[in-house]
C-alpha cells in the first residue's frame, strides 16, 4: 500500500544534510548487522496528494535495498535518550531533497515495495512505518 502524507502548516525544505527520516521496525536478526529484517519501501514527495511523486531510487529487489526507507534499524527512543532528529545517531532511514534536485516539497508518499507494484524478485512481508521527521521544514 502506500501512505501520504504532510506537515500541516510545512513544507520539507532542502537543508543542509539529510531533510527527511523514515522510521520502520527493521532490526538486526540476532543482533548481527550483517543480518538485517528489513521491508522496504520507496520513498518519494510531490507537490499535490494526488502525484505525481518524485522518488529516491530505491534497489528494493533484494539486500541491502540500497536508497530505500524501512531498511535501518531504529535506534531512537525515549528509553534510551537518542535523538530521532540526529541522523547520525537515530538509525532510520534518511533522504535528501538536493538529491532530487528539489527546494521544497509539500507532500511525501511512502510505497510499500511488496505491494505497489513489487519490483522483479522482491519477497518482504511489507512495510509498518514507525515514525516519519521532518527535519527540515519551513512555514507554509
Amino acid at each position: 500500500g502506500t501512505l501520504t502524507f504532510e506537515f500541516p502548516g510545512y513544507v520539507l525544505c532542502d537543508g543542509p544534510g539529510p531533510d527527511l527520516l523514515v522510521f520502520e521496525n527493521a532490526f538486526y536478526a540476532a543482533g548481527d548487522p550483517t543480518q538485517v529484517f528489513a521491508e522496504p519501501a520507496f520513498a518519494g514527495v510531490g507537490d499535490d496528494p494526488g502525484g505525481p511523486f518524485t522518488e529516491w531510487p530505491c534497489a528494493a529487489a533484494a539486500p541491502p535495498y540500497e536508497g530505500c526507507a524501512g531498511v535501518t534499524p531504529v535506534l531512537a527512543s525515549s528509553a534510551n535518550g537518542v535523538d530521532p532528529t540526529d541522523p547520525d545517531a537515530a538509525g532510520g532511514d534518511a533522504f535528501d531533497l538536493a538529491d532530487l534536485g528539489r527546494d521544497e516539497l509539500r507532500y511525501v508518499r511512502l510505497r510499500d515495495a511488496a505491494t505497489a507494484p513489487p519490483p522483479p524478485g522482491a519477497t518482504t512481508a511489507g512495510a509498518d512505518i514507525d515514525a516519519v521527521v521532518a527535519l527540515h521544514a519551513c512555514p507554509r
